[in-house]
């Protein structure tokens, strides 16, 4: 889970510190014995396909990543949705660039170009 979700420790930012814990997961998951030494790939839905791009952005170096239904523009999600804004307002004070922006791959879709992503949409995704 991420940080502050279900029992776990930290506050929820939703997009926020929980995308340095990512970062250290892959570099934890480097350490594993079975690690073949050459293959990380990245998955992530909806809210986890925000996390995911702004991994990449961030530096992950990755064979591939998939997002499912992933939130690219968290200004139209946060429209949709403002009990989220709402909700995490508190969280995202003091973070310097915009935090819709900074979560929002459709403001920095460069960040992105050198991994190959497939991403997966259905009619039916409301958001």
């Amino acid at each position: 889970n991420y940080r502050g979700n279900d029992g776990s420790d930290g506050q929820e930012e939703f997009g926020g510190a929980e995308v340095a814990d990512v970062l250290n997961l892959i570099e934890t998951g480097k350490k594993h014995p079975r690690w073949d030494g050459e293959n990380i790939y990245l998955i992530g839905w909806s809210r986890g396909g925000m996390t995911t791009y702004q991994a990449i952005r961030e530096g992950a170096k990755v064979n591939a990543a998939a997002i499912l239904a992933g939130i690219a523009d968290m200004h139209r999600f946060a429209a949709t949705r403002p009990d989220t804004q709402k909700r995490l307002k508190g969280a995202w004070d003091g973070q310097g660039e915009d935090p819709l922006d900074r979560r929002s791959a459709t403001r920095w879709p460069e960040a992105l170009k050198d991994t190959p992503l497939l991403l997966l949409h259905g009619d039916a995704d409301r958001s």
